[in-house]
């Protein structure tokens, strides 16, 4: 263990909000109307945004550029439509990425008229601007006691690579050299995760609840960690979590 580890939490009650008729947003870093300077982002990734929207809502269409959008169902249906022609229905455990470049209007909404939605989204800097524009999808990731964690979005990413469609990838390809993991721990099970040199994490708890170290972590809650060389994760319940690992 590096002597200058440091963890940072960021407790669920303590992120910015947005509510309206139609959508309940937390967001664990300054987004939109909210603005903290004290919660700016994480490195490269500089939102993270947990979204319920009602049903038959979207949001509306809207331009975006120069950003790496990760959308991440938990709940529900997600449509996915944007100026490219592309369309895509996600469901539980599925992931789409849209990878703005030089500009794309998008539009995301919940599919189903009776099923609220629930999902989380993660927008990264890329690591230039203006490429190429590129939708991608993820199908459902299966998660077990066996492979409790499993990459689904990466720097070196194994995509399509080319064009706008959204034909299913193995692992959405970031213009960043960013590492996305989707995680299932159930209660009692532990994990732990070595982290490479120079890099840090950003853990958020989907459902459930853990402890990491004198830590307990319940589902809306996240924290960073920096300066470690390894993370343990030790399940209290059936828990889903993100896990983001970067060059802070």
């Amino acid at each position: 263990m590096r002597l200058a580890e440091m963890l940072t939490m960021r407790p669920s009650d303590d992120r910015g909000t947005t509510r309206n008729g139609w959508l309940d947003a937390r967001h664990s870093f300054s987004f939109g109307q909210y603005l903290d300077a004290r919660h700016m982002g994480f490195g490269p990734l500089r939102a993270l945004n947990e979204n319920r929207l009602a049903p038959a809502t979207s949001f509306p269409m809207r331009e975006h550029a120069n950003m790496e959008i990760l959308s991440i169902v938990v709940d529900g249906t997600i449509e996915h439509r944007d100026s490219a022609g592309a369309i895509a229905l996600l469901r539980p455990g599925a992931a789409h990425l849209l990878s703005a470049g030089t500009g794309t209007r998008r539009r995301i909404g919940n599919a189903s008229g009776v099923q609220p939605l629930h999902f989380l989204q993660l927008w990264i800097v890329p690591e230039r601007d203006d490429l190429a524009p590129r939708s991608e999808v993820l199908g459902a990731v299966a998660l077990d006691a066996d492979t409790p964690l499993r990459l689904i979005a990466a720097g070196t990413g194994t995509g399509t690579g080319a064009g706008t469609g959204t034909g299913e990838v193995r692992v959405l390809a970031l213009h960043r050299d960013v590492r996305v993991f989707m995680g299932s721990l159930r209660a009692g099970r532990c994990l732990r995760h070595a982290i490479a040199p120079l890099r840090g994490v950003w853990v958020q708890v989907i459902a459930g609840a853990l402890t990491t170290g004198p830590h307990r972590v319940d589902a809306g809650d996240g924290f960073s960690l920096t300066d470690a060389e390894e993370m343990s994760l030790h399940a209290l319940a059936d828990t889903q979590f993100l896990l983001v690992e970067l060059q802070p």
